[in-house]
């Protein structure tokens, strides 16, 4: 799935990850597509709750060498 808009986040902490992803998230029109790349294994949990609260699909999560890649629908 082609993205939107990537948000290369890898140098925040998970809450941080989760404060910049909801704001991006939040100026998105629904059916758009973000991708996140992080670098905090613990951004999971924080992105999946954010995706309920927001209404969003946790489309795609990948792992590459410590790098974890999250696509969200809007």
């Amino acid at each position: 799935m082609e993205s939107d808009k990537t948000l290369d986040v890898k140098g925040l902490t998970a809450g941080r990850v989760g404060e910049v992803t909801s704001g991006t998230l939040e100026g998105m029109r629904p059916g758009q597509v973000l991708r996140v790349v992080t670098g905090d294994y613990r951004s999971h949990e924080i992105l999946v709750s954010l995706c309920r609260r927001l209404s969003c699909q946790l489309v795609e999560r990948r792992e590459d060498n410590g790098v974890y890649w999250y696509t969200i629908q809007r």
